[in-house]
């Protein structure tokens, strides 16, 4: 009894550090992709837009139309990095965790069956 009890607790204990550890990965990268966002946004803006601006101004276009395309470039670049940063939230839940958690707790909850075991 002890023994199986032991290894129960081994084993959430194993799956919840291997958990931990790829929350913490995708917390890491959630970081990362979110920086890199900003630094799109910044950088794209003074540069890229400044020259697309100024190409699009000379071929006739109005400046402010050539401004706002620039402007709806950088926004879908940031929405790309923030989406893809986003479906990694759900690894920083522990879901295989709480999966196996309450997997055990309805086992635990479960009536006996006719041979008095579970």
């Amino acid at each position: 009894m002890m023994e199986t009890l032991h290894e129960v607790v081994h084993e959430r204990a194993l799956l919840f550090s291997l958990e931990a550890k790829r929350a913490g990965l995708a917390l890491a990268q959630m970081v990362v992709m979110g920086v890199a966002a900003a630094l799109l946004v910044i950088t794209a803006w003074f540069g890229l837009v400044s020259a697309i601006v100024v190409g699009l101004v000379q071929l006739g276009m109005p400046w402010f139309l050539a401004i706002l395309l620039g402007v709806a470039a950088n926004g879908v670049g940031a929405w790309v990095l923030l989406k893809r940063a986003r479906t990694l939230v759900s690894y920083l839940t522990f879901p295989s965790t709480l999966r196996h958690l309450h997997r055990g707790r309805a086992n635990a909850d479960a009536p006996l069956s006719d041979e008095g075991s579970r």
